[in-house]
């Protein structure tokens, strides 16, 4: 019996190939829509397990009560615990139908394929990363280098806090918020000091970060596709689409550069629209310029 127990034990440990055990779920990251990370669970060293507050998770459940899934998703780690986990549990609670994502690292134990498979997450990333410490790279790669995006940092150590440097150091807009009543999260912020805005139990960070609407209500409603200006998220009342007669000549004089740019990544005649923007992205064009880019490009074929 004890031999058994064993022998369960080293396979629930064992290492496992995400890419092949975690197969259905694989999919890309949207592209149309801010990436909202929730950090708080799987940004931990061996050891350490994220227990979340109960002020934590109100101001978790109040943040996706009002967030407009039309123009945001959110990404988590691969852990399914802590913030990440109640992420999944507050939408199936709420019945509010959110993409969530996960980037997982290239093994995993038999017990994090499980639970990624069991929450029922929207989609998965496979990081090029080995070691589960060293996803953030991979955040970095997929989101903060290419495209605008929001982090909300609920707990962690070490990991996180190189999350955390890797949003400010990105090429991408990315708005940071971090648990104050976290020490290493506390000393992070103050180290990036007008880059990074703290919360904690007793403020509610979804009043800092949300604009509430141009009527005046308290109740904040839907968060749009854009960061503006001051780093703030506007809030509107429906999806912003872009006119086909808003383009401008240096809209046109990118199109043609993008246009010529797909000539160094493909040498086939044919290339999908979705490819085409997924290389412009590449080429670190902004999501305004790739969604254009695809809309001219969709028009022309219909």
């Amino acid at each position: 019996m004890k031999e058994t127990e064993n022998q369960d034990e080293l396979r629930i440990n064992i290492n496992l190939d995400s890419e092949k055990e975690l197969a259905t779920k694989i999919k890309n990251l949207p592209i149309d829509k801010v990436p909202i990370i929730i950090a708080g669970g799987s940004f931990n060293t061996k050891g350490r397990e994220t227990k979340a507050t109960e002020e934590g998770l109100k101001t978790l459940k109040k943040f996706v009560e009002n967030v407009n899934s039309n123009n945001v998703y959110f990404v988590i780690g691969h852990k399914m615990q802590g913030y990440e986990k109640a992420l999944v549990d507050i939408s199936k609670e709420l019945n509010k139908k959110i993409e969530i994502n996960a980037i997982v690292p290239k093994n995993v134990t038999e017990k994090v394929k499980n639970r990624l498979l069991d929450a029922n997450v929207s989609g998965i990333c496979i990081s090029p990363e080995t070691e589960e410490l060293g996803i953030y790279k991979s955040f970095n790669y997929e989101i903060f280098e290419r495209r605008k995006s929001i982090v909300i940092a609920f707990d962690g150590n070490s990991p996180v806090s190189n999350l955390v440097q890797e949003a400010k150091n990105g090429k991408g807009k990315a708005k940071i918020y971090v648990n104050s009543d976290v020490d290493i999260l506390k000393q992070k912020a103050e180290s990036l000091q007008g880059y990074v805005t703290m919360f904690n139990d007793k403020n509610d960070i979804v009043d800092t970060m949300v604009t509430s609407e141009s009527s005046g209500n308290e109740n904040i409603s839907e968060v749009t596709n854009e960061l503006d200006n001051t780093g703030k998220i506007d809030v509107v009342t429906s999806n912003e689409e872009i006119r086909k007669d808003s383009y401008s000549l240096d809209d046109y004089k990118k199109f043609i550069a993008m246009l010529g740019e797909l000539k160094d990544f493909t040498n086939s005649n044919n290339v999908s629209i979705d490819d085409a923007v997924t290389i412009s992205l590449i080429n670190n064009y902004s999501i305004d310029d790739c969604l254009k880019f695809k809309e001219i490009l969709e028009s022309n074929l219909n």
